[in-house]
């Protein structure tokens, strides 16, 4: 997990999903096309959390250890679902 802040514009509305951690709702989004290195099978899928707020803020990028799913060597179906990206929200916040 990395988390980023400064100068990073907003997850777009079109195209993402919400999904609610505790009192926090949140927009999470995948790369709808795999970076080169994610398409040559040499980096895995990310994708970034941003919370639904008003106020500019951090925005979390989640990583798992699976190819991107439209890669080019090996394409497979790999799910990320609002759970999954629930739990890699409270691990971050847990984790400061």
């Amino acid at each position: 997990m990395e988390r980023r802040s400064g100068p990073l514009t907003a997850i777009p509305k079109k195209g993402s999903r919400r999904v609610r951690v505790g009192d926090t709702e949140s927009a999470w989004r995948i790369r709808k096309k795999p970076t080169c290195a994610q398409g040559a099978f040499r980096a895995p899928m990310k994708w970034a959390v941003q919370a639904c707020t008003t106020e500019p803020g951090s925005v979390l990028i989640g990583n798992r250890v699976v190819s991107h799913p439209d890669n080019w060597v090996r394409p497979h179906q790999t799910s990320v679902t609002p759970a999954v990206v629930r739990d890699i929200v409270r691990r971050a916040l847990v984790a400061g």
